[in-house]
């Protein structure tokens, strides 16, 4: 496994934890960076062995109570490897461009990595 993260202007935050919830319905509280209202990035970019085939129905964005988390997989065709990908921008529409821009790429990584016979 190899990983690519990268931040600017980020904090920390308490969040309640995304996994699956106690008997009484209530959710673990963690500390996660994240990026500062006013503008900012938080990215994980994971390359792992195999097919990412497996995730698509956990792909999406997830509203978080201070920002938006998405997580993308994207198979890396003629490899066998695929990225794993945690975004995590502010909340508005001032990051809805940026996000489009990213899956784009990371869309786009696919093909670069294609075999040509």
């Amino acid at each position: 496994m190899q990983n690519l993260h990268f931040e600017d202007s980020t904090r920390l935050f308490v969040e309640s934890s995304i996994t699956k919830l106690r008997v009484r319905g209530e959710s673990f509280l963690e500390t996660v960076r994240g990026p500062k209202e006013g503008g900012g990035v938080w990215c994980d970019v994971f390359l792992l062995e195999g097919s990412g085939e497996s995730y698509p129905r956990a792909e999406g964005a997830l509203d978080r109570k201070h920002f938006v988390e998405h997580k993308i997989y994207q198979d890396l065709h003629g490899i066998d490897h695929h990225l794993h990908v945690t975004l995590r921008v502010p909340k508005g529409s001032a990051s809805l461009e940026f996000v489009k821009e990213f899956k784009s790429f990371i869309r786009s990584c696919s093909r670069d990595f294609m075999t040509h016979n």
